[in-house]
């Protein structure tokens, strides 16, 4: 590609404690193919040698770092874009370096197809190691499937035209979770976005992950703030109004499920919640959406199903669901 006529690629990157992975993934955004790059990196606060490991890769000049006080990462990435000057905007987390080839094939793909707010890559789930698990392939892109089965199509490795964003954050600070998910909402009300095919990124699964220990109320409560949250917006179109129920109804389900490993989460309010909301989801759901009976009945009859699963019925029986 000629750079001469290549957009500048920015890529933020918020790093928290993450000593033992950082400097695995700012080697993999300064080895990208592609030479328009910057490379903004923020230390937010970190209490180990985060700062220190980065400080150790900064002689590359396309890298910028930058430290503050802990602000968490929400607010970090958007400081991360007040410096950018980048045209095309990708975030990619402290511990999910991306892989060859990512930024050339999306500033290609989002070149062809102007009409594209963002393009976000199949990815590979790899243990805490950096091991290989199991690659995935996002599925295409529909906004109705995002919003009402509240499933988060764009994963890691997304690239974002920065017109999209309107002037607005690259993150909604009111949301420590599901800030990423409502980016996706937000964008999809009036642009489109698309799957970039090939395995371009990576997701980390390790226990100090933000959504391996963040099954609390909190995210079970930004699990609906989330839609509130867009229904509420000016600019939402009155056919998106249209799914407000079935939407409300699928993301009390999804808070209600997280009660499985915090017994703290109203789980059984939500669940009834759900099934008020609507009885029967429809039969066009996706496979990964469609309601599961053995959880919602293990986590209506609290305690006693948890009893039983884990006193009374010490043995797998497949169909029950087994917390980590």
């Amino acid at each position: 590609m000629n750079s001469l006529r290549s957009p500048l690629v920015t890529i933020i990157t918020p790093a928290y404690n993450a000593e033992g992975y950082i400097a695995e993934t700012v080697r993999s955004v300064m080895a990208q193919d592609y030479a328009r790059l910057e490379y903004i990196v923020l230390d937010d606060g970190s209490t180990d040698r985060t700062l220190e490991v980065l400080r150790s890769c900064a002689a590359d000049p396309r890298l910028r770092l930058a430290s503050h006080a802990n602000i968490g990462e929400a607010a970090s990435v958007n400081r991360g874009l007040s410096m950018a000057a980048g045209e095309i905007i990708g975030v990619v987390n402290a511990d999910d370096p991306i892989l060859p080839g990512l930024v050339s094939a999306a500033v290609a793909m989002l070149q062809a197809q102007p009409e594209l707010a963002a393009v976000y890559p199949d990815w590979r789930r790899i243990d805490a190691r950096g091991k290989p698990i199991a690659d995935t392939t996002v599925p295409e892109f529909d906004y109705r499937v995002l919003l009402e089965q509240n499933l988060c199509l764009p994963g890691p490795g997304s690239l974002i035209r920065r017109t999209a964003l309107a002037g607005e954050p690259l993150r909604d600070e009111r949301f420590r979770y599901k800030s990423d998910y409502f980016l996706w909402l937000r964008l999809g009300l009036h642009w489109q976005l698309a799957r970039l095919p090939g395995v371009y990124a990576t997701w980390r699964q390790h226990p100090a992950g933000a959504s391996q220990r963040g099954r609390s109320p909190r995210m079970a409560t930004e699990q609906l703030e989330v839609v509130e949250a867009l229904f509420a917006r000016l600019d939402c179109p009155e056919g998106v109004m249209q799914w407000q129920r079935l939407t409300r109804s699928v993301a009390c389900y999804c808070a209600g499920l997280l009660a499985i490993h915090n017994p703290d989460v109203r789980g059984r309010e939500l669940i009834i919640r759900s099934l008020a909301l609507a009885p029967i989801w429809p039969s066009r759901f996706r496979p990964e959406r469609h309601r599961s009976w053995s959880r919602i009945f293990y986590v209506l009859g609290r305690p006693l199903s948890e009893w039983a699963y884990n006193v009374a019925l010490p043995y797998d029986l497949g169909w029950l669901p087994r917390a980590p």
